[in-house]
């Protein structure tokens, strides 16, 4: 049996990612109306700098996605602030333990699609810079590409809810403990 608040949560995690995908597509476009092919607005020193810039940065934001993803699916709650903590830990009394576990779990998984999103969204934005300042197409193309991929990693299906749920539940994780 699967949680209500889980699918719940689950369909608006997915309308955010289909939102983020589909805002990939309307960046190609405007890279397309926009760039101006072998026309840079930097020197060539600085277009390799800032190419080298933005790419390290996108580097370092597909770390953090990783070291993020890892952080926040421990099925502990080791790693949470103590605001945080207090503010999940609220218990209602109408419902049963599960369901205030499945809530919470459903918070923290739409709370990373939400972070993972985003991120994979700032690596798009930083290809479309490049396009514009640079003149190129292929480094919007390269990085889009990441971070197209990075939300097809991440995208968020209800059997992976369900999993990490189940994870937490035998880990004997309860947010009243937590």
């Amino acid at each position: 049996m699967e949680p209500p608040a889980l699918k719940q949560t689950q369909k608006k995690a997915r309308a955010l990612a289909v939102t983020a995908i589909l805002s990939l597509l309307v960046f190609a476009i405007l890279v397309e109306l926009l760039a101006r092919p072998n026309r840079s607005l930097l020197h060539p020193f600085e277009a390799l700098l800032f190419r080298y810039l933005i790419y390290a940065m996108s580097t370092v934001l597909l770390g953090a996605v990783i070291f993020m993803a890892r952080r926040f699916l421990k099925p502990t709650s080791e790693h949470r602030t103590s605001a945080s903590s207090t503010r999940q830990r609220q218990v209602h009394e109408d419902r049963t333990e599960e369901d205030n576990l499945a809530i919470l779990c459903a918070r923290r998984q739409f709370s990373l699609t939400l972070l993972v999103f985003a991120m994979a969204e700032s690596i798009t934005v930083y290809g479309f810079l490049l396009s514009i300042l640079l003149g190129t197409r292929t480094d919007f193309y390269l990085l889009s590409g990441t971070a197209f991929g990075i939300m097809v990693w991440f995208f968020p299906t209800l059997s992976r809810w369900k999993e990490r749920y189940e994870r937490q539940r035998l880990a004997g994780y309860s947010p009243q403990n937590g």
